[in-house]
Formats: structure tokens, sequence, C-alpha cells
């Protein structure tokens, strides 16, 4: 766990100041600059992408991280350009399917959202853009660069994010011209990257090489699955908002924005699990491809019970503060109450789980990933459908909670049944009991009137316990060490 721990607590660190500065976009600057509807707006464009990508990506990405290991001595010579027609081919399909399908989508909210029918359009090149940075993204997470993709996603486009509303604040901008730099800012990410690969010699796209027809086809086979399961991911993860936005006959949009912000709360206390899963995805492809099962079956166990740990803390310490956020957000406390502890939990569950989804996608049986992802998708959709308009917004989070928890279920179940790898143990249990005895403290702590003391103090008090806890039980060697250098860090020994 050297490598894993270390670039995972700078992975994390680079994230959450991508949330710290995400955050004053999401709940200040968009809804005040552009207002609610069209911040709204931006969201379910940007539902429609990601759904989008994973068709027109075609599994390249999770191609690269499968068999880079085999041309690692060329460095992908062959492989990349292979990768890269593959590619082009899915945008350009998928980008023609956006545009046919424009009409339909538009009629369902032209009378009630002329905004939809104005900017629908900004999918195709936000959708290029994106698969681009994604594509490039995975090749420089082969060659063991993960901060990078990081920190110019994370970081550097939010922050010019937030310099293009703060620039529309200060000149009036009108929403048009707005949300065409907005739309033009996703092509920075794939060019920082591409400027990096060339410079370190990484990106060697060896035209001249070949892959021979035997590879084509079992590469094709993989990628095939993988872009399936990939994309029924991407509709589970993302169809809430779309059909909020589509579905809810008033104030659509704007009921789109305030969902947006519970899920972007419960994505935060996931943002661990991104920072870690980004270097071990692929280790756990190096093992697959040496047959190191014991490595596997140790970075499963690991990676399971640290992310239950932080993640777990994470959720705590937004849980017992919500009265105070919803405050600062202005967003009505029972409404967003129900809807963030669905999603919340629904993240725990997902993160806990660890890494099985990358063991199950690097093993024999990869296609089950697939299958399982595909029906649960299928019942996402149909349990929005008919939750959103009897429930409304707790309706979509109560529909992404039964198909998040269906599915980290099923991956869980078949990598134990199929290959033997259990995450779960004893300290496990621990980590849940301590949980609860943390959040009850938080939770019943004296309430302050001021929001941001209040805040600060009851943070301060289940952060200070959670770190004697680590400590005291001994519940993970990695964050025990994380702690010890914390503390280290402003002057305490231990």
């Amino acid at each position: 766990m050297g490598l894993v721990a270390k670039q995972s607590v700078w992975n994390t660190i680079i994230l959450y100041a991508g949330v710290i500065i995400g955050y004053l976009n999401v709940t200040i600057f968009f809804p005040r600059v552009i207002g609610a509807e069209g911040y709204g707006l931006t969201r379910v464009i940007l539902s429609v992408v990601f759904i989008a990508q994973h068709f027109a990506l075609l599994g390249t990405p999770s191609m690269i991280m499968r068999y880079f290991p085999r041309f690692k001595d060329v460095k992908g010579r062959g492989l990349i350009p292979y990768a890269l027609v593959i590619l082009i081919s899915g945008l350009i399909i998928v980008s023609g399917v956006l545009l046919w399908f424009q009409e339909p989508i538009i009629d369902i909210k032209r009378e009630q959202s002329p905004l939809m029918e104005n900017f629908y359009f900004l999918t195709v090149p936000i959708l290029i853009f994106n698969a681009f940075y994604l594509f490039l993204s995975n090749i420089c997470r082969v060659n063991m660069n993960t901060s990078l993709p990081l920190f110019v996603n994370d970081i550097i486009f939010k922050i010019l994010t937030t310099l293009l509303l703060g620039l529309t604040w200060w000149y009036d901008w009108s929403l048009d011209f707005f949300l065409f730099l907005w739309a033009a800012a996703y092509a920075m990410n794939g060019l920082i990257l591409l400027v990096w690969l060339l410079s370190k010699g990484l990106l060697k796209l060896g035209l001249d090489a070949r892959v021979d027809r035997l590879f084509r086809r079992e590469s094709m086979d993989f990628s095939f699955f993988s872009m399936m399961a990939g994309a029924s991911n991407s509709v589970v993860s993302n169809i809430d908002v779309l059909m909020v936005g589509l579905l809810l006959a008033q104030n659509s949009l704007e009921m789109a924005g305030v969902y947006a912000i519970m899920v972007y709360l419960g994505n935060a206390i996931l943002m661990p699990t991104r920072g870690l899963g980004t270097i071990a995805s692929p280790l756990a492809a190096q093992y697959a491809e040496n047959r190191e099962d014991h490595k596997t079956a140790e970075l499963y166990e690991s990676t399971s019970r640290n992310q239950m740990i932080t993640v777990g803390f994470l959720l705590i310490g937004v849980f017992i503060n919500l009265p105070s956020l919803f405050v600062f957000m202005q967003v009505d406390y029972s409404i967003g109450m129900p809807v963030f502890a669905l999603i919340g939990l629904a993240r725990l569950v997902q993160s806990s789980t660890g890494i099985n989804g990358v063991i199950l996608v690097y093993s024999p049986y990869y296609r089950y990933t697939t299958y399982f992802i595909f029906g649960l998708a299928i019942v996402s959709i149909m349990l929005n459908y008919l939750m959103i308009p009897v429930l409304a917004l707790t309706g979509a989070a109560l529909a992404s909670f039964i198909s998040i928890v269906g599915f980290e279920f099923l991956k869980w179940l078949f990598v134990w049944k199929r290959l033997s790898f259990q995450p779960f143990h004893r300290r496990h249990v621990l980590v849940i009991a301590l949980g609860l005895v943390l959040l009850l403290i938080g939770h019943f702590l004296p309430r302050v009137e001021n929001i941001w003391i209040d805040m600060v103090y009851r943070s301060t008090i289940v952060t200070i316990l959670a770190g004697l806890m680590i400590l005291k039980f001994n519940i993970s060697k990695e964050l025990r060490q994380v702690v010890y250098k914390g503390l280290s860090m402003v002057g305490i020994r231990i």
C-alpha cells in the first residue's frame, strides 16, 4: 500500500480543494450569477453528456488500462492509435444520435422551459472535449501519473469556471455568452494533458505499429462490455438529475438545481474513493495480468476498510452540519435532508465494497459487470419514472439508493462466490460501531446560534474524536500513519 497510500493522499488533497471551489460555485456563484434555472440547465446538459460519453468512448479508457501492461515496453505503440480510431468513430456516431434526438427531448419541456431548446446543442462540443480528456487521463494513469488529470479537472477547470462566473457578474454578460464560454472551457482539460504527455514522450502513436487480428477481437469484446458497463453505470448516476428536470411539472429546472446540490454533497463525501481508485485501478490490472491473487486480496480488503472509514467520517461530518449548511445554501431542510440522507447512505455502501468493480472488470468474468449494471440501469429508469411524479426529489433519491445498493450487493456477492475475494472482516464491524457513536455525539452536541461557529466547533470535536478512535483502536494502519503525520505537522508527536 505504499504507492497507493502516498498518491491517494495527494489525490485526496487535490479532490477536496476542488470540492471547496466547486462548493462555492454551486451554492453561491452559479445561483446568484445565472439564476437557479440557469444552474439547473447546466446540470441537465451535463447529465446528458455524462450518459452519452460512455457510448462515445466505446470502452477505450478501460481498453488502455487493461492492455497497456502488454504494450508497456513500447510505451503503448500500436495500442494508443488503435484506441484513438475507435474513440473518434464513437464520437461521430454518438454526436449524430444526440442531434437526431434533439427535437423529441426538447419537446418534453418546450412550453415549460425554453432554455433547453436554446442550449441543447451545447451537449455535442462538451461531449467531444470531455471524451478526449478522459481518454488522455487514462494514458496518464497507466504511466502512474494520477494527480495531473485530477488537478486539471478538479482545480484548474473549477477555478476557470469561478473566473467566468465572476466576469459574467462584473460585466453583466448574457446567459448565452456565459454558456458558450463555459462549454469552450472543457477543451482546456484535454489540451493540458496532451501537452504534458507530448513533453514527456509518453504519447507514442506508433502509426507504423499494428495490432494483430486476435488482439483486435479480444480487445473489442472487452471494450464493448466495458462500454455497456460504463454507460449503464452513468445512467444510474445521472438519470435522476435528468429525469427531475424532465418529469417535474413545476419549476423543473430549479428543482433539478436543488437536487444537483444534494448530489454534489453526496459525491463530495465519495472523493477519497476517487483519490484511492485512480492508483488502485492500474495496480489491480497489473496484479490480474500477473495472477498475483494475494496482492489483489490485500488491496481489496484495505481499500474497503479505508474507504468505509473516510467516507463514513465525511458522511457524519456533513450530516451533523446539515441544518447550518441548508441555511447557508438557502435550501428547505424538509426537502434537502431526506434527499441527502438517502444519497449519502448509498455512497457509504458504494465505498465500503472497495474495488470489487475493478477486480471484476479485470477478471475473466468482466462481462457480468455489464449484465448487472445494465439491468440496474433499466430498474433505475423505471424507479425514477414511477417515484419522481409522486415523491418529487425524495423519489429520485430513493430510486438512486435502491439502484446503487443493489448493484454493489450483486458485485460483492459475485466476486466472493466466483473469485473467492472477500473484503469484510471483524474490523469493519468495529468501524460501524465507532461511526454510530461518533454520529450520536455530533448530533447531540448543543447548537450555537451562529452557524459558522456551530459548524467549526461541531466539526472540530468530531474530527478530534475520530482521530483518537483511529489511534486507539488501530482500525487502519494507513490512516493511523496519516493521523501521525498530521499531528507532526502541527508540532504534536506521540
